[in-house]
């Protein structure tokens, strides 16, 4: 599909500021951006780490994997799979 699972790699316990703004602005470039949202821990609002990138188009999502699997944002490696939702 057109949606993608993003992962940020840490070590255990890591705080991470990685937000929403970031993954909108390291993905807009591969097409139209339905969704870039950061999952936050309910209890302290502190990222986890990871998200969920949506695109208009299967094409667009697929470049965006192409292009950023492995990619370093804010100065960590991320990691990019399909996802269902």
């Amino acid at each position: 599909g057109a949606n993608l699972f993003v992962v940020r790699k840490m070590r255990r316990g890591e705080y991470d500021d990685f937000d929403d703004q970031q993954l909108r602005d390291a993905f807009a470039r591969f097409g139209n951006l339905l969704r870039a949202e950061i999952t936050l821990d309910k209890d302290t609002g502190v990222s986890k780490g990871f998200g969920f990138v949506s695109f208009a188009t299967v094409e667009e999502a697929d470049g965006a994997m192409a292009s950023m699997n492995g990619a370093m944002i804010g100065g960590r490696q991320i990691r990019i799979e399909k996802s269902s939702s």
